[in-house]
């Protein structure tokens, strides 16, 4: 989904595949055993179990991932275009954000335009994560800056497991 504003973004809130912990057995239908250090998640749109997780799982939320962003940027006055997609059924959340209002780095080239990327899934195939990127007008590849901006970008595991 193409967004040309925060606005728009807001507007998407609430849009996105939402996810809860659900118990899960062993056994037999006559017979089943709850199991007590273990949870699935399970989306509620495709009724679908996405994964197992310890019980002490934070499940963060697409739609509260959203909702955070575009109150943090527009409490700073900031604002953004781009573009918010999911894939694996809704289970992974990725938005490429550009930043209004900052200027082009000059690379000796066309020049590069600052952004942020947002992740989030349900599969646990990433946790939240905020990065900086780069967007390269010319070639269109959105290059990612973790090299560059390794010493700010940090990455929290949730597992679940203290």
């Amino acid at each position: 989904m193409k967004i040309n504003n925060l606005n728009e973004m807001a507007k998407s809130i609430g849009q996105f595949d939402q996810a809860v912990k659900t118990q899960i057995f062993y056994g037999n239908e006559q017979n089943p055993i709850p199991i007590k250090k273990w949870v699935g998640i399970y989306n509620m749109r495709t009724e679908k179990l996405v994964q197992v997780a310890h019980k002490n799982y934070q499940i963060i939320s697409h739609n509260d991932v959203c909702q955070a962003v575009v109150e943090s940027l527009g409490a700073i006055g900031m604002d953004v275009w781009g573009v918010i997609k999911t894939k694996n059924n809704g289970n992974q959340l990725q938005a490429d954000l550009l930043l209004k209002g900052v200027d082009k780095i000059d690379d000796g080239k066309e020049g590069v335009q600052l952004g942020i990327r947002i992740m989030n899934s349900y599969d646990k195939t990433t946790s939240f994560r905020l990065e900086l990127f780069a967007y390269r007008y010319v070639c269109q590849n959105g290059m990612a800056l973790g090299n560059v901006f390794n010493d700010i970008r940090k990455i929290t595991l949730h597992s679940g497991v203290k």
